[in-house]
């Protein structure tokens, strides 16, 4: 039998059709008895769905670039801080 924390670890292979189908019908055993993770599979399934229909944006170039910097200059403070945590003067 197949445990609730198990089917979070395999939900998104699940979905992607890539476990064997011993693990599909023991999977589908489960939802079937188990209200909760069935709820959670409809909400990962729906939510999945709605992400791939948004698609990919396009970052504007300033905005990559001022995240870059901000990155850069941050990793710079921690590099300079003794044990490259940050003290919180800055």
């Amino acid at each position: 039998m197949i445990s609730c924390k198990e089917i979070t670890d395999l939900l998104a292979d699940y979905l992607e059709g890539s476990l064997d189908q011993q693990t599909v019908q023991a999977l589908e055993a489960h939802f079937s008895g188990c209200r909760t993770c069935d709820n959670f599979l409809e909400t990962y399934r729906t939510t999945t769905n709605f992400l791939r229909e948004l698609g990919e944006e396009e970052v504007p170039a300033e905005l990559k670039e001022r995240i870059i910097r901000f990155f850069r200059e941050h990793r710079g403070r921690q590099e300079e801080e003794p044990g490259g945590e940050e003290t919180g003067s800055g």
